[in-house]
Parts: C-alpha cells; structure tokens; sequence
C-alpha cells in the first residue's frame, strides 16, 4: 500500500461517490492546485446558490483531505521533465497546463497519480505514474 494524489477529475469523482474510502490506497492527497481549480468554480458561479453549493464542496473537500500539496521549485523542475516527455509523445507544450502540473506535484513527492482523465497525461508514464480510475 502507498499514498496517492488525487487529480481534480478524481477528487470530484471519489467525493462524489464516496468512492475515495474504496481505494487501495494508505493516505489520498490533494495538490494546493487542484484546490486553485476548484476555486476557479467559485469565480465562474452563475448564481448564488451554486456559489454556496461549490463553497460548501470545498470546505468539505478541505476538511477531508487537509491542506494541499504545494507546487515548489522542485515541482518546477520535473514539471519540465514533464512537459518534455509529453512533446516527446507528441503532445502540444501547453496543453493540459494545469494536469502537469498537479502530475508534477505527484511525482515530486513520489506518489502516484489517480485521474479520470489518463488521456491528457499521455506520454508522462517515464516520469510519473498514472492510475486511470
């Protein structure tokens, strides 16, 4: 067994269907930007009562999985490990920016990365491990 981060894709999934108990895994995490992009849903609400729904999510989220992961120099540094074996596979320098990026905080802190979203993070299998969910 060994700890793993959740991308966003799979944090919304596993909260959503309580599924994150259910994983064969010691400890989830979440990267501090993952909660960035959950944040973003705050700023893009249409309405007030989606505002609170997505401001309660989070504080539910936060409660859960503490504070996030931060991105640091050293992320930064395989970040562009990263994005060089992703133009390597073929894939556009800044597409999925955010993806690596998160993928960058996995691989920085040894921990696989779970995702609902493996096709975006196509080619990144050298320098960090992809769970599919």
């Amino acid at each position: 067994m060994t700890d793993a981060l959740l991308d966003t894709s799979a944090l919304i999934s596993a909260v959503d269907s309580s599924q994150a108990a259910a994983l064969p895994y010691d400890g989830l995490h979440v990267a501090a930007l993952t909660y960035a992009e959950l944040r973003l849903g705050l700023v893009t609400a249409n309405d007030v009562t989606t505002l609170r729904h997505r401001i309660r999510r989070i504080d539910e989220i936060e409660r859960t999985f503490g504070a996030g992961f931060p991105f640091d120099d050293d992320c930064a540094r395989v970040y562009e490990r990263i994005v060089q074996s992703a133009v390597d596979a073929g894939q556009r320098p800044r597409a999925n920016t955010v993806d690596r990026l998160i993928a960058a905080v996995a691989a920085r802190n040894g921990m696989p990365l779970l995702t609902r979203n493996s096709g975006d993070l196509r080619g990144l299998e050298g320098v960090v491990e992809i769970i599919a969910l």
